[in-house]
């Protein structure tokens, strides 16, 4: 699949962009989530599919 526009993430650089949102930025742990997965799932019509933890949601989860 080809997507236009848009780029991903290695686990390492998601979790460099968290650890500088919540030490150095201040975020609220609870807020960069969200910004890191709802709203770019909500932004590409995918929130039926994507940025949750339930049944009917795809296993894309990184521990």
């Amino acid at each position: 699949m080809e997507c236009i526009g848009l780029t991903y993430a290695t686990p390492h650089s998601l979790h460099e962009v968290i650890r500088i949102l919540v030490e150095e930025r201040q975020v609220p742990l609870e807020t960069t989530l969200h910004l890191l997965t709802t709203n770019p799932a909500q932004n590409m019509g995918l929130q039926q599919t994507k940025a949750g933890i339930a049944p009917g949601y795809d296993a894309d989860f990184v521990v």
